[in-house]
């Protein structure tokens, strides 16, 4: 993927300042950054560091991760790839992912490695093992169920993982909303309030609404939610085409945004979603660097090929004798 060291090299750079901070049980940031970008809640309701890297967030940081997980999770599954490299990356990220204490966090990879095997099973190209994608995908539900009935006691967590208070103002904030939707005018139904919750930011009855289709509805109304639900079909469908073909670059990619969208039952990642939404409308248009005509291709290996991709499909070359000249 052209492009694509620089972002490896920022991402492993953002990783190797999340284990400083762990490392050091501090965010290693000066004081007026911390100021201006405002970082939320640095140790949550426990103790414990929440680790956000060079980000203002723990969640966005987690979203990172997540994504790189998913890639190097697909690549250690490939027999064409270095196995050692992916796990040990893998290992850290994974490490860093449990110190944000970010739940939606553990959503979205949860929701993204379901999705990541799902394909992989029902789309693996030859390089990857079906079996060993199957293994993985036990393993993780065997280690979950644990964690499920074994219970908090047991392990070893942050208070701020198992505390039930965002989660409670949550509930709360919807039920106020849901209560409010028989006051909201036709055109506000249809249209949406422009704004979260009915105030105004400035307002002190603010909040964030936490749900993404919730948001969605606020912000832009029936019609806006629902041009979204069919950006997000069309974009999965043509999405899953390209997955046969690219399947090294695109299914890890789908896994990672349809585990955004399960986390966004939690929280209003309206912005992360809508920029992976660009990200890969962007990689399904922009077709100039893959010719169309297979035939004059010298070489069309889809992993040596470029970021950018073509739905339209190859014309067939002419398999027809030339004629001779007379």
């Amino acid at each position: 993927i052209r492009g694509g060291g620089l972002f490896v090299l920022l991402t492993a750079g953002a990783a190797v300042f999340g284990v400083a901070q762990l490392v050091t049980d501090s965010l290693l940031l000066p004081e007026a950054y911390r100021d201006h970008f405002g970082i939320v809640f640095e140790t949550f309701l426990g103790e414990d560091l929440r680790i956000t890297s060079v980000f203002a967030s723990a969640p966005r940081f987690a979203e990172l991760l997540a994504f790189s997980s998913l890639y190097l999770i697909y690549y250690l599954l490939s027999a064409h790839r270095n196995r050692v490299a992916s796990a040990m990356g893998l290992v850290v990220a994974l490490i860093l992912m449990y110190h944000t204490y970010s739940r939606s966090g553990y959503v979205l990879l949860s929701a993204g490695v379901v999705l990541l095997l799902i394909l992989i099973a029902k789309r693996a190209p030859r390089e990857v093992s079906r079996r060993a994608a199957w293994f993985v995908f036990g393993l993780t539900a065997a280690v979950f169920s644990l964690m499920v009935v074994l219970g908090p006691g047991w392990l070893s967590l942050d208070s701020s993982i198992t505390d039930s208070t965002s989660l409670d103002a949550r509930f709360g904030h919807w039920d106020d909303l849901l209560g409010e939707f028989g006051e909201m005018s036709t055109m506000q139904v249809l249209l949406g309030t422009g704004r979260s919750a009915h105030y105004s930011f400035l307002s002190p009855n603010y909040f964030v609404v936490d749900n993404l289709y919730l948001a969605s509805f606020l912000y832009s109304g029936l019609l806006g939610l629902f041009a979204l639900i069919v950006l997000l079909f069309n974009l999965g469908r043509d999405g899953l085409a390209l997955a046969q073909r690219y399947p090294a670059r695109w299914i890890p990619f789908l896994a990672f945004g349809g585990g955004l969208l399960f986390e966004g039952a939690f929280v209003d990642n309206h912005n992360t979603v809508f920029l992976v939404v660009f990200v890969a409308l962007g990689m399904i248009g922009f077709d100039e660097t893959i010719p169309k005509d297979r035939a004059s291709c010298r070489s069309c290996d889809p992993s040596r090929a470029s970021w950018s991709l073509s739905l339209a499909r190859p014309s067939r070359p002419n398999h027809a004798s030339p004629t001779k000249p007379k």
